[in-house]
């Protein structure tokens, strides 16, 4: 896959979140800039990962080496 900020080709991988022992942990995407203080997702936001013990609930991701960018879709079909 090309990487839509440079062109360059991407790797294939996973998002991965290593903890497993928080069952608690989950990322996402979100229209404000995270301040220090986190104890809640704000309103808007979009939950875009949500490991689970095992290794699974990772979405596949591409990443690009060269500018640094990371694209992945968060649809159900595209988690492991």
């Amino acid at each position: 896959m090309k990487c839509p900020e440079c062109q360059h080709e991407m790797k294939y991988g996973w998002l991965a979140m290593f903890n497993p022992i928080r069952w608690f942990n989950f990322i996402v995407w979100q229209p404000l800039k995270p301040g220090y203080v986190r104890f809640w997702a704000p309103k808007d936001s979009e939950r875009v990962m949500d490991p689970k013990f095992g290794g699974t609930g990772c979405p596949k991701a591409w990443i690009c080496t060269d500018c640094k960018s990371v694209t992945f879709s968060y649809a159900e079909e595209n988690l492991d």
